[in-house]
């Protein structure tokens, strides 16, 4: 065996320690993979996020998103399992809602067939979604993906009879709002929202008169089966039609999947369902992504959003997809300057044409700024954006008007002696008012608004620009002390909340941690948080974001116990397709409602690019530590309990590639950090006995305090550190 093969399984050759003993996995959710001859074999190798067994309703459904970046659709959240929700095209903006929900079913003599059990699976390392319905003898299979460069959703539709001759109806269903006319054309269901139309059609079936759904009557031999090759092709004018064959869209899709993922670091740990987890949330990002870049929720609602971009421009940068969050970053700038607003949301069909400005200040200090709301909170966010990508990317040549716009976004923010309200949409305001039993831009001012607003100015600083004075913000901030935490909300009285709240309580040590308040202690804000989840058990309406895992994990990160438990809640509080959505309670999502005509807002929103990137993201950053300051690598790796190694390869400094490999023993902890270029490295190592070598050859260094700083590693220069416990 190959020196790099014992350590991808976890062991050091050169150490005769003993590996820790391994927590148990994290649960299959998908089993075995749906059976299909005929297919590619790595459409058999699914991801163990999945869904197998009864669908009880949506809180406890996970959504699986087939999309090209001109059309787009979810699957795995209704009955039946195959329906496709949400879906839109040509182009990812809702304007007149998104069109009607579509389910395949059997049926017999006008009834569906019940189901005795459903399956949803996405194979690794792809856009395809695979459902499978089983109705006794029968198996309803569907195999499913957007077409590569085309406006069409393909469905492959396989009905599987292992039991005798029998005659079922393959039916295929379109909701349409009670007022909404039925349209056919041909042998296809029609729709219209807006300027887009959907056309729907499957091989020998025929629409209804009010074209609600399409028909095919099936006689089904013993031991046999049947396949139907079913389009929704969407357009404006006219019927785009489709080229090409199935097998040929199936090979294309999951070639351009894995040349996205190949551009992305690398995650491997023993337990596969951690490395399907990272892996998943980047395709749900590449789902999400619009021909200009940007990264929507497509879920409940479309658009772009100034604070949702936090999670997929901070996961891209922890997985080395530095050109992809500058296109966030740049798209959005561009956005506003075309429309000379800085806004809390903007459409994903905006113009980013613009040409900046001759008089920059003049003109970002007369452009709209937050209409709608108040003119706090989402601002801070791509000014932080921008500072953290420096950290990882150096400063790019940003031109004057660029520049002028992230001052904008912080100096005309509103400030009240020191206080600053809530801008009235952040998404975690509603079930924070459920515990609070009050809206809190009702009860108060916000700790969030003020943090964001004191990381965004420390940010113009690290960028070279000149920030306004913080001195009365700061003071400000301690009055929402309450026993070693920040509250969310200082009363208009003056009185802090007595109740924590993970969003707010834990930010400044997960988006501002060079901010944290002078009386925030990491240790008392997580048992107040633990405490409050604790009690929350027993509560129907206590709720909380998909936020707050990763934040909880980044809190516990000086505390093992703590650690562990929130690595294993990644998993148990994830959606069945490895999701962290807008609203969850203990025992799923939080769902409200669902509108089948897509003409209505769902509630809760789900398939979330904010809420799952920050989550992956406080995977990375609990597992390697690594966050890049002031031209240096940063990384401080701390494994969970039961957790026997941890490996990523391709983390991104500049043009610089990083791999780090953690590995803990009952004896102690080795680390390996190699990179493909010279650079300069700060260490953290847990307390014990050091043995230090780079390229192979012993080397010492004095610590400060827990760190190792000033370490230089690059080719031939492979830094190698273990520590034996004390």
């Amino acid at each position: 065996m190959s020196f790099w093969l014992l350590l991808a399984c976890g062991r050091d050759p050169s150490l005769e320690w003993t590996p820790v003993r391994a927590a148990p996995e994290w649960p299959d959710e998908a089993g075995a993979p749906i059976p299909f001859a005929r297919d590619p074999d790595w459409l058999a190798d699914v991801s163990r996020y999945g869904f197998r067994g009864q669908i009880t309703g949506r809180s406890r459904a996970g959504s699986f998103g087939v999309a090209n970046g001109e059309v787009f659709g979810l699957i795995g959240l209704d009955t039946p399992i195959n329906t496709l929700t949400n879906s839109i095209g040509p182009g990812y903006q809702v304007e007149a809602g998104f069109f009607g929900d579509s389910g395949i079913e059997l049926t017999r003599d006008g009834e569906p067939l019940p189901v005795d059990e459903s399956v949803a699976q996405r194979p690794r390392r792809s856009l395809v979604v695979r459902t499978e319905s089983r109705s006794g003898d029968l198996s309803l299979v569907t195999t499913d993906l957007a077409v590569p460069d085309q406006p069409v959703i393909a469905r492959r539709v396989t009905v599987v009879n292992t039991g005798e001759e029998t005659r079922v109806s393959l039916e295929v269903s379109l909701a349409r709002g009670a007022e909404e006319p039925g349209e056919v054309s041909g042998d296809s269901l029609v729709q219209q929202r807006g300027r887009r139309r959907l056309w729907v059609s499957c091989e020998g079936a025929a629409p209804d008169v009010e074209g609600k759904g399409l028909t095919r009557e099936l006689l089904l031999a013993a031991d046999s089966e049947e396949t139907v090759l079913c389009t929704y092709r969407y357009g404006e004018d006219d019927d785009p039609g489709q080229s090409g064959t199935f097998a040929d869209w199936l090979d294309l899709s999951q070639q351009r999947s894995v040349g996205w993922l190949e551009r992305a670091a690398t995650l491997r740990l023993a337990d596969a369902k951690v490395n399907d987890l990272y892996e998943g949330m980047l395709l749900t990002l590449y789902a999400q992504t619009a021909e200009n870049g940007l990264v929507s929720p497509m879920s409940r609602y479309t658009w772009g959003w100034l604070r949702d971009s936090e999670g997929p421009v901070r996961l891209y940068l922890q997985a080395g997809l530095l050109e992809d969050a500058a296109k966030i970053l740049d798209t959005t700038y561009l956005i506003a300057l075309d429309g000379a607003r800085i806004g809390n949301s903007f459409s994903l069909d905006s113009s980013t044409g613009g040409d900046p400005p001759a008089d920059p200040e003049t003109f970002w200090y007369e452009a709209e700024f937050m209409p709608g709301r108040e003119p706090v909170e989402a601002p801070s966010y791509p000014v932080i954006l921008h500072a953290t990508y420096a950290d990882f990317a150096g400063t790019p040549a940003w031109d004057p008007s660029r520049r002028a716009f992230l001052r904008a976004c912080v100096e005309r923010q509103e400030v009240e002696a020191g206080l600053l309200r809530f801008s009235g949409d952040e998404t975690w305001r509603y079930p924070m008012g459920l515990r609070l039993g009050q809206m809190p831009e009702d009860l108060g001012w916000s700790a969030a608004s003020a943090l964001l607003y004191l990381g965004a100015a420390e940010s113009l600083r690290a960028l070279g620009e000149p920030a306004p004075e913080t001195l009365s913000v700061e003071e400000a901030l301690a009055d929402f002390e309450v026993a070693g935490f920040t509250s969310p909300v200082l009363t208009w009285e003056g009185e802090p909340v007595p109740t924590p709240y993970e969003d707010v309580s834990a930010l400044a040590w997960w988006l501002t941690p060079w901010v944290v308040p002078e009386f925030a202690d990491r240790a008392a804000t997580l048992a107040a948080l633990e405490a409050v989840f604790d009690a929350g058990a027993t509560e129907p309406l206590f709720g909380f974001t998909g936020l707050a895992p990763g934040l909880m994990l980044q809190l516990a990160q000086e505390d093992a116990a703590a650690r562990g438990r929130w690595f294993q809640a990644l998993d148990t509080i994830a959606t069945p397709s490895g999701h962290f959505e807008e609203l969850h309670q203990l025992e799923g999502v939080l769902s409200l409602a669902h509108a089948p005509d897509g003409l209505g807002a769902d509630a809760s929103a789900r398939f979330r690019p904010w809420e799952g990137g920050d989550t992956v993201t406080a995977l990375l950053t609990s597992l390697f530590g690594y966050a890049p300051r002031a031209g240096r690598l940063v990384l401080a790796p701390r494994l969970p309990p039961g957790v026997p190694y941890a490996e990523i390869r391709g983390l991104a400094h500049g043009a610089n590639r990083i791999r780090v490999w953690v590995a803990a023993y009952a004896e102690g902890q080795v680390v390996e950090v190699e990179a493909a270029a010279e650079a300069e490295l700060d260490l953290w190592l847990p307390e014990g006995e050091l043995r230090l070598s780079f390229g192979g050859e012993p080397a010492s260094k004095e610590r400060e305090g827990a760190w190792l700083r000033g370490l230089s590693v690059g080719p031939g220069r492979e830094l190698r550190a273990v520590v034996t416990h004390p």
